[in-house]
């Protein structure tokens, strides 16, 4: 798993190479709201002087990507050293993740929390819960079978708790080579069972146990 520092830019406001300026405009928005110094997903991550560091590299990948000629001469930059492929700058995002909350005001936020009190009181909500709380091991796919019991979108997850939705997707499928390195990982798994109201204490030791068994 690579560090943020040693990520592309277009990997750490995690777009496609293809992205538009309005999605690279959105992802810098939303990457930043991730790595504040106010952020609930890794306010306890980071040093003053990482932080600080972290987000000048977000700046100097948002100035770069934003200005045609910088990001073209960047993606030449990335051609050459085979990291992307000149065909990745001519595909098309055709996977478009539409919110529940439509652009929402912090109170739909609230509301959704409610809606997920609610049913985290089924009683089918408790068995499934019930069921990976008993495992040793805890898969992606136990939690994306939770979440969509609850029916929940990732996009919706990602409204509330601020953490992207490719690191979602990574998490809920296992992808080892996606995860964010150690300290990360396990906030981002904390802060996703306290979404799906699951105790979060388990749900990191046992998928922490699981993809270290994955990648022996």
């Amino acid at each position: 798993m690579k560090s943020f520092k040693d990520l592309n830019y277009y990997e750490m406001l995690e777009v496609p190479v293809s992205a538009s300026d309005f999605e690279i405009r959105q992802a810098y928005k939303d990457t930043l709201s991730i790595y504040s110094e106010d952020s609930s997903v890794t306010y306890s991550l980071f040093s003053d002087e990482e932080r600080k560091q972290i987000l000048q590299n977000i700046e100097s990948a948002f100035t770069t990507l934003i200005d045609r000629n910088l990001r073209a001469d960047y993606d030449r930059v990335l051609v050459e050293s085979g990291e992307i492929d000149e065909s990745d700058r001519l595909k098309t995002d055709s996977q478009k993740l539409v919110s529940i909350f439509g652009g929402r005001s912090s109170a739909g936020s609230g509301i959704f929390r409610k809606k997920i009190e609610e049913k985290v009181k089924s009683v089918e909500i408790k068995n499934i819960a019930d069921d990976i709380l008993a495992k040793e091991q805890i898969t992606g796919t136990d939690l994306r079978t939770l979440r969509e019991a609850m029916g929940i979108e990732l996009q919706d997850v990602f409204e509330v708790t601020r953490i992207s939705v490719s690191v979602l997707q990574a998490m809920e499928s296992d992808d080892i080579e996606k995860l964010p390195a150690g300290s990360y990982i396990k906030n981002f798994l904390k802060i996703y069972a306290e979404f799906l109201r699951i105790e979060p204490a388990k749900i990191v030791e046992g998928y922490l146990k699981n993809i270290d068994s994955a990648s022996v």
